[in-house]
């Protein structure tokens, strides 16, 4: 419909017009003098009390505010079923609001056009407010805020409060009751006329203009529709819909927002990826060679997913063009090819036709460095309205400048030049975008505007891409449509503490890409602190093995077994969704390459029993239900011994073996449908996860070709059982398939002969297994077998099974390795202590020392290349001095990548002729943490002249810092090192500029001392300044008094990424050394003044008003850089006080060129239950207990000025009353990077990890009440 055709029909005399519009079930109502929508009535009940928009103009005139209750509509006419407004308000003098409302169906519409009747542009951001009555927002829940989740129960708060929780924000908003009450619905659907989806924009603070952010208020939602741009003399149309219904957030995902044939129209048109990715077994982030070898022989079939990382110019992968010498920066520095980088890509794709590869990219913003920046700065946003540099994605990462998609030929060049010259030139299966959020944001040097229907652009055009070069587009976006395959990176969000939020997004998202034709989803991250495979198990996921481990190979193989799953929407108690009060995590999926319906539950109390319910009402008349125990993955659990899944087979084929597997099966129920069905989930460990699967078949494959199955699904790729009662069809197009039937001590028949059935134990009963071939089989039941254990025994000795009879079952735990007669160790095993017996009777134990290797663990390990030590005789004079010997030594090295195999990781030289030290790392890009060195052996020298240069800040690549972020080392270190001779031997200073660890244990070169720096100096953060340096070095001041003036003097660098490259010059010395003398601080004697404890004596004011708070307040300073980095760039203060409820305080900095967030941490003395208050530039907050989230904490934040922030938190949220004497605290301050500086993390007590680092607090004293 062309509803903006009607504005031409309003008329000034037409102000008399219908106040309401109404479906079938909703009345909406109407203010007439402002063309607001006042109410909402569904069924008779008023659900919305009050809309009303809320508006924020930008303009290089100024900034304003207006609220729709101050529009006064000056035309109006009602045509049909459309309502039609145009308005004007005084606080918008330069604005005309057309607001055109019309039924579609059940959805409410509304087109607002915004008309600048101005001389000059202007930026528009319209947020509308929905306030719901108090019994419809009462026990109401939320879905959105984030992502398209989470699904959380509403807030309960007492004013309004900015979301800044997620790192997305929405533009689609649902609150629903579980109940008759209904639900009510708000979500965005157009910009000018383009179709937008409301999610996928980012909530980042450098990604979006600040009125963005979504508000809570305590009766409903305020949500921004976006920042638009409008132009002189021109116009803009938003469109949006409002919609109440029967129903809860199933309903909205599945029908009401799926189904919208605004919606539906444009899901419709995104075609599935290839087959493989159905198939696919995981991804895997490349670190090795070896680890693809060992995973292509571990599992089976189906394809996997490998990602490399090679290339770190954002925004630019052209690396077709270059040669190394001016190629492309590695992702962790160095320099890369494209020939180089083809072969690379090439040699890991060699390993299997099984290989998938893809190269990781990021094109909403392009680093300071990238070539396309230098070469099209028109392509980005380069400066903020501040003037600043502007940065987009934050943290330790190089300045990146945002992308703006909505420039002329931007998109065309990003997509057809640099993205399809990668894919024809580097052969890749996928292509992963990391970050493919929108963007929000006004360039005012260029006086544009990226928007949400711009990235739309952008991402479409990059999925017609994909399908052009049959390349899958694989994004980090959560769900985001334009992708076949979306990461869902929630590090965060996994942890068991925060499952509630996990479980509504990841809920969310999945059932919304169950509407994306082929859409699949991967989770991020598989680590050892969050509870990752039970939520991919549960909800079908894609794993990430990032990193890879041996004992992930076995969920592996369960999670293909079950295949991808499908959200559904079923009635089962307890649940989260509607129940706050729950402690059990659950998820209700069905398979989509079988009829069976999967509930998984997972743990989070310490209760031993758990009772569910579920309603069974609509399933089919026969029922069969089995609960499986999923063994806890613990990643701290090591073992080098590995069964594949062709280990598995061999097993299971000779010896009837089936170790390896996850599941400890239970039969519940089989029969006619109960139609509810209540059972106990009993001993069901905190964390654990139990799945409850309810299929129509009576029976089940048990193995297929010989490979156990954890699962005994009805439907498998391979084998189909048909009918929900006997005879059952069976259609195999395996060699050979096993099929357990779920009635217990049963005979069979099959094809109407009797079968000779095995017999195997689950929970204490005895299920009968039939093995079938190729083709269609007909299986019936035939009577019961009576069974007889009196006789059976088992005989072990000397970790060997020497003689057994009669059926036995040998067990790890409560997992089912064996069932059957006479028993064989096979030679596959990681062993262990094992339980057997016959049913009924007392199992004995089994220590079984580890089987025989398996092929994967045959796979040898790369072999190091080894260590180079050189030395040179010298006699070369110096101004008085002689250097007497030049040494270099080039760590030892392993070409486990296989990228740029000709390539040495280290550089050492010692030139003679030039008196030139160089020592660091090459330009390549991967296997390249070691140490280099380089030496003179220095004779007669007082002092030396040094000319240093460095490429530290040149080719770093994505990280500004120089080590790596995850695999450290205490011998991290860049700088110089002196071994001075003594009659005892050597003695060891190390001297860094800018470099070292925390816990610093610097100095590995093989000649002096050969030992670790006995001291270690300061000279300060030289490598991150870019330029050369001439200094003097006065070698007396750090020498032992018994020198014998001999000396080492050593340029040493150790475990840097690559590219990092020291060079120091010999200039001069002793007497004509006459560049400035460096000043150099001793490490454990700056360390010690640091550490000090920090303490304050806090006042109490009876009125603690920012203004006495300046005067009177308890004053702290002396900012120091965590981890013993020194002192920060950029200094910090604060004042504190406290009256008889809350704690307030006062940070002040300094700082025009970097966005910076504060942090109050708190902690009581005798917990460690801490409160952590965030505090972003812009007056944004967000509040932390123990690292979870808290949405309701009463703080208050008052921007005074720009770097000025009062902060009033309550004592009693801080775990402190009036009468506490003292506590734990501490401020810190996060300055963003900028082109000249690195991030800087500051804070006032000296912490050894991180900010969380409550052991290294500082204490407040509290003065009692006068």
């Amino acid at each position: 419909m062309r509803i903006s055709c009607y504005l031409a029909l309003l008329f000034a005399g037409a102000m008399t017009v219908s106040g309401q519009l109404q479906t079938s079930s909703c009345r909406f109502l109407f203010d007439q003098k402002t063309g607001a929508l006042t109410s909402v009535f569904r069924e008779q009940n008023q659900i919305v009390a009050q809309a009303e928009n809320h508006y924020f103009l930008k303009s290089r005139k100024g900034d304003a505010e207006a609220f729709e209750r101050d529009d006064q509509v000056i035309a109006a006419e009602t045509r049909g079923n459309a309502l039609l407004f145009r308005c004007r308000n005084a606080g918008l003098p330069d604005l005309e609001i057309d607001k055109t409302w019309w039924i579609d169906g059940a959805y409410l519409r509304r087109e607002t056009a915004f008309r600048n009747l101005g001389a000059e542009k202007v930026f528009l951001t319209p947020r509308t407010r929905v306030a719901f009555t108090p019994e419809f927002y009462q026990d109401g829940y939320y879905l959105g805020a984030g992502y398209i989740g989470p699904l959380v129960p509403v807030p309960k708060l007492t004013s309004a409060r900015k979301v800044t929780t997620y790192k997305h924000t929405t533009k689609a908003m649902l609150l629903y009751h579980d109940s008759p009450a209904g639900s009510f619905a708000q979500y965005r659907t157009k910009l000018n006329g383009r179709f937008v989806y409301p999610w996928w924009l980012s909530g980042i603070p450098n990604y979006i203009e600040e009125e963005n952010y979504l508000y809570y208020h305590p009766d409903g939602w305020e949500m921004s529709l976006g920042t638009i741009d409008v132009e002189a003399n021109g116009s803009f149309r938003v469109e949006d819909c409002f919609v109440a219904f029967a129903g809860a957030w199933s309903q909205f995902i599945n029908e009401i927002y799926t189904d919208d044939p605004v919606v539906h129209e444009h899901l419709g048109s995104l075609k599935p990826g290839p087959q493989w990715l159905q198939d696919v077994r995981t991804y895997v982030y490349f670190r090795n060679l070896s680890d693809i070898e060992k995973l292509d022989l571990l599992l089976k079939d189906g394809d996997i997913m490998v990602l490399t990382d090679s290339l770190g110019d954002w925004g630019d992968y052209r690396v077709w063009r270059h040669d190394r010498f001016n190629g492309y920066t590695g992702q962790k520095g160095g320099k890369i090819s494209g020939q180089e980088n083809r072969e690379f890509l090439a040699r890991i794709k060699a390993l299997s036709p099984r290989i998938k590869i893809g190269s990781y990219m990021f094109l909403n913003s392009g680093m300071a460095f990238s070539p396309i920046v230098r070469e099209r700065p028109e392509y980005f946003m380069l400066k903020d309205r501040q003037g600043r540099d502007k940065n987009l994605f934050p943290g330790t990462f190089v300045h990146n400048f945002p992308t703006m998609v909505n420039r002329p030929g931007v998109i065309d060049y990003l997509v057809n030049e640099v993205m399809a010259g990668y894919i024809d030139t580097m052969g890749v299966d996928f292509i992963y975008l990391d970050e493919t959020k929108a963007t929000n944001l006004i360039d005012w040097q260029k006086m544009d505007l990226v928007r949400d229907d711009h990235w739309n652009d952008f991402w479409e055009s990059m999925y017609h891409l994909g399908k052009k070069k049959e390349v899958v587009m694989f994004g980090n976006a959560r769900g985001n449509p334009y992708h076949e395959l979306n990461f869902i990176e929630a590090s965060h969000q996994l942890n068991p503490r925060n499952w509630r939020e996990f479980a509504g997004m990841a809920m969310a998202v999945a059932n919304f890409v169950d509407h994306r034709a082929g859409g699949r989803l991967c989770l991020l991250y598989w680590r050892d602190n969050v509870d990752y495979i039970d939520r991919v198990l549960a909800n079908g996921f894609i794993p990430a093995l990032n990193p890879f481990r041996l004992r992930q190979i076995p969920y592996l193989s369960a999670l293909h077994e079950q295949g991808p799953l499908r959200v559904q929407g079923l009635r089962y108690a307890p649940d989260w969704k509607n129940d706050p009060q729950t402690k059990l995590e659950s998820y209700c999926s069905q398979r989509r390459n079988g009829s069976e319906t999967i509930y998984s539950f997972i743990n989070r109390s310490d209760a031993s029993e758990i009772e569910v319910s579920l309603d069974l009402s609509t399933f089919a008349a026969n029922l069969s239900i089995w609960e499986y125990r999923i063994e806890r993955y613990q990643d701290k659990v090591t073992t080098k011994y590995v069964l594949g899944e062709k280990d598995r087979q061999e097993n299971y084929r000779k010896y009837r073996w089936r170790e390896g597997l996850v599941t400890s099966p239970k039969m519940l129920y089989s029969g006619k449908n109960p139609g509810l069905y209540r059972y106990m989930l009993s001993n069901l460990g905190a964390d654990c996860m139990a799945q409850v699967v309810v299929s129509p078949a009576p029976a089940g494959v048990y193995a297929i070709d010989d490979l156990p199955q954890n699962y005994f699904y009805a439907a498998t790729p391979l084998v189909q059982i048909s009918g929900e009662a006997f005879p059952l069809t069976v259609t195999s197009t395996a060699e050979r398939a096993e099929v357990i039937v779920f009635a217990a001590d049963a005979k069979l028949r099959v094809n109407q002969e009797d079968a000779v059935c095995e017999y195997v134990e689950f929970a204490g009963q005895l299920y009968p297994l039939v093995q079938l071939g190729k083709g269609t089989h007909q299986i019936s039941l035939a009577g019961k077998k009576e069974h007889s254990f009196e006789n059976a025994f088992l005989e072990f000795a000397d970790g060997r099974i020497i003689d057994s009879k009669g059926l036995i079952s040998i067990k790890r735990g409560n997992q089912l390795l064996y069932c059957g007669g006479r028993p064989e160790i096979p030679p596959y095993t990681e062993g262990g202590l094992l339980t057997a017996g016959a049913p009924g009777q007392a199992p004995v134990e089994l220590s079984i020392k580890p089987g025989n290797p398996t092929p994967a663990m045959k796979v040898p390990e790369i072999p190091y290349i080894p260590a180079e030590s050189d030395s040179t005789p010298a006699d070369v004079a110096l101004d008085g001095a002689v250097v007497r010997e030049a040494r270099t030594f080039k760590y030892r090295w392993r070409n486990e990548s296989g990228v740029q195999p000709n390539l040495a990781p280290f550089i050492a030289k010692a030139d003679l002729a030039s008196l030139t030290l160089e020592c660091g790392t090459s330009n390549r890009i991967e296997d390249y943490l070691g140490h280099a060195a380089a030496a003179f052996l220095l004779e007669n020298a007082k002092k030396v002249q040094l000319h240093l240069s460095h490429t530290f800040n040149v080719n770093s690549g994505i990280e500004r810092g120089h080590v790596h972020r995850y695999r450290r080392s205490p011998t991290e270190f860049a700088g110089l090192m002196l071994d001075y001779q003594t009659p005892q031997g050597f003695s060891r200073i190390a001297l860094s500029m800018g470099v070292l660890h925390s816990k610093p244990a610097p100095g590995v070169h093989p000649w002096g001392s050969q030992k670790s720096a006995e001291e270690i100096y300061l000279l300060g953060n030289w490598l991150d300044q870019p330029g050369e340096r001439y200094f003097t070095l006065d070698l007396e001041k750090y020498a032992p008094a018994n020198w014998s003036g001999k000396v080492y003097l050593t340029a040493a660098t150790s475990f840097l990424m690559p590219g990092r490259v020291l060079k120091l010059t010999l200039e001069h010395g002793n007497q004509r050394a006459s560049a400035p003398e460096c000043v150099a601080v001793n490490q454990t004697t700056f360390f010690q003044e640091l550490r000090k404890p920090r303490s304050l004596q806090v006042p109490f004011l009876q009125e603690a008003t920012p203004e006495k708070l300046q005067t009177q307040g308890a004053y702290g300073e002396n900012f120091v850089l965590i981890q013993h980095r020194g002192l920060p760039a950029f200094s910090t203060n604060f004042r504190l006080a406290r009256d008889a409820e809350c704690l307030h305080t006062a940070v002040q900095y300094k700082d025009q060129d970097s966005s910076n967030e504060i942090e109050v941490w708190v902690c009581p003395k005798k917990s460690r239950d801490y409160r952590q208050v965030i505090v972003g530039e812009t007056g944004e907050i967000t509040c932390y207990r123990n690292g979870a989230l808290v949405r309701e904490a009463d703080v208050l934040v008052q921007k005074i000025a720009p770097g000025h922030y009062y902060i009033r938190i309550p004592l009693a949220w801080l775990g402190l009353t009036k009468d506490t004497g003292s506590c734990l605290f501490n401020v810190c301050r996060t300055r963003q990077s900028t082109l000249t500086h690195p991030i800087e993390h500051s804070c006032w007590s000296v912490l050894e990890k991180g900010y969380a680092d409550i052991d290294n607090f500082g204490s407040i004293v509290f003065d009692q009440p006068r």
